[in-house]
């Protein structure tokens, strides 16, 4: 089992490695790409939610403790996709020429 979700986490892996190519190739889309991975992660933790709470309110009663897990484990995709966009920034501070007086 992948926490994070299979097909999320593997969306913002491919958009982490094309960014890095990218820092290579086409420094100006790094940035981009940096924010589209958070963008992805954002988007698949709200997917996340959605369907937890469908399964809450058709399972009616749930105890505490089981949606603080959910919770946890749907937090782990915005996590990785802030480091992935952290990243990016780092690139482009890497990447950005210097400033000389």
């Amino acid at each position: 089992m992948v926490e994070g979700g299979l097909p999320g986490m593997s969306f913002i892996t491919i958009i982490f490695v094309v960014m890095l190519f990218a820092a290579w190739k086409a420094p100006n889309w790094v940035k981009e790409l940096g924010l589209a991975a958070l963008v992805a992660s954002i988007f698949w933790l709200l997917y996340g939610l959605y369907i937890a709470f469908d399964d809450i309110h058709a399972a009616g009663d749930i105890s505490l403790t089981v949606t603080c897990g959910g919770l946890k484990v749907c937090s782990i995709a915005p996590m990785y996709g802030l480091i992935v966009y952290l990243v990016s920034l780092i690139i482009r501070i890497i990447q950005t020429p210097k400033i000389i007086k």
